[in-house]
């Protein structure tokens, strides 16, 4: 009887064994993991107040601390279909610089319900000015500065994008 029990523990074992290692071979569902650079693609379209499309963007969500504090910085060009957006867990009042970038921005402040509620236009490059939202805001969207004369976007428009 002892013997019996044994075998067959050792048995439960290997299949156990087994089964763990096949599992650890599957390929792993990435969809839910941030990447190492912290930043998640996204598509991002702004509406006029009537529900027109006025502007797409091929962006980026910038999802951790990190991809937040670095933005756009660095970089010495901003195609005119790019967009990132900085989301914020709770509407608050946020301030934003452009030290180290190198690029005019537009910086466009989103409230809760993803209406803009304030557009920063042509921030200049390098300048350690804070930029403030004014108000609470839930997220931010930067792009090229001038973009948003010459697309047409106005306070008062609506941001939507999806991963």
């Amino acid at each position: 009887m002892l013997q019996f029990g044994l075998k067959q523990s050792l048995n439960v074992l290997l299949v156990i064994s087994i089964y763990a290692f096949v599992v650890a071979c599957l390929p792993q569902d990435t969809s839910t993991q941030t990447p190492d650079n912290g930043l998640v693609p996204a598509q991002i379209k702004v509406l006029e107040v009537d529900g027109d499309t006025i502007a797409a963007f091929n962006g980026e969500i910038a999802v951790t601390p990190e991809a937040r504090a670095r933005g756009l910085m660095f970089r010495e060009s901003i195609p005119k279909d790019y967009g990132m957006l900085f989301p914020f867990d709770v509407s608050q009042i946020v301030s934003f610089w452009m030290k180290n970038t190198y690029v005019f921005l537009d910086i466009i402040f989103i409230d809760a319900e993803g209406r803009i509620v304030k557009i920063h236009k042509n921030a200049i490059p390098e300048e350690t000015t804070q930029i403030s939202s004014g108000q609470k805001v839930n997220t931010v969207l930067e792009i090229r500065g001038g973009l948003s004369d010459e697309l047409g976007i106005h306070v008062g428009d609506t941001v939507y994008w999806a991963q």
